[in-house]
């Protein structure tokens, strides 16, 4: 049998929906919770959506706002994959940027320093 709040499948034994915790007295629906055609169809991007997305997105500054906008703006709510793509791609972003200061905080001392010195750069 299957819940009639969430559609999961629970046993004909069980006193509650082990998926939301509805109360399954009484609970004679035996239709299975399938998507519609549009309901799967939609929220899924085209090929040419992804090539417009990645051409936003390597516009300097663009590309930024624009991964704001889609990881937290209310239209990308339809998809959670895009969502949940924008907000791992700021995540890689960020690491990237960290990675960047601490290479020339690190480095960047050495080579003053070489420069200083009067020693050549290292090649």
């Amino acid at each position: 049998m299957y819940c009639k709040k969430c559609g999961g499948k629970v046993e004909s034994y069980a006193s509650h929906c082990p998926f939301c915790g509805e109360a399954m007295g009484g609970n004679d629906v035996t239709a299975t919770y399938t998507k519609s055609p549009a309901e799967v169809g939609a929220g899924h991007k085209t090929i040419g959506s992804w090539i417009l997305t990645y051409i936003l997105v390597g516009i300097p500054m663009v590309g930024i706002i624009m991964m704001f906008v889609w990881a937290f703006g209310d239209k990308t709510k339809a998809d959670p994959t895009f969502r949940n793509w924008a907000r791992t791609m700021l995540i890689i972003e960020l690491i990237a940027v960290i990675l960047v200061v601490l290479y020339i905080v690190i480095l960047l001392p050495a080579i003053m320093e070489m420069i200083a010195a009067g020693m050549p750069p290292l090649e």
